[in-house]
C-alpha cells in the first residue's frame, strides 16, 4: 500500500507515527511557476522564450511559504480518508 495506507495501518495497531517531509519547497516552486505563467501575458511568453522564474536570494523561502498550505491541504485530504488527524510543526535552522 501507499504511505498514507501504511501510516493508517500503524495507527490502528496503536503506534504513534511522525511523518517528516520537506516537500513544501517543491510544491511552492510549482505553485509560483504556475502563477508567474498565468500572470504574464502571452506576448511576453512568446518573446522571452523562458518559463523559469527569476531566482532571488529569498526564492526558496518564498517557495516554502507558498507550498506549505498546499502540502498540508493535501495531507489533510489524504489522511482524512482513513480518519487520521494531522498537525504540523516547522523546524528551522
Amino acid at each position: 500500500g501507499g504511505l498514507v495506507e501504511q501510516i493508517a495501518e500503524l495507527r490502528q495497531k496503536g503506534y504513534e507515527v511522525i511523518l517528516v517531509t520537506s516537500g513544501a519547497v517543491g510544491c511552492g516552486r510549482m505553485h509560483l511557476r504556475k502563477q508567474a505563467l498565468l500572470s504574464s501575458n502571452f506576448r511576453d511568453q512568446l518573446t522571452s522564450g523562458s518559463t523559469s522564474p527569476v531566482v532571488s536570494t529569498g526564492y526558496n523561502s518564498a517557495c516554502a511559504s507558498a507550498g506549505q498550505l498546499g502540502l498540508m491541504s493535501l495531507y489533510e485530504t489524504l489522511f482524512s480518508q482513513y480518519d487520521v488527524g494531522i498537525s504540523q510543526f516547522l523546524v528551522t535552522s
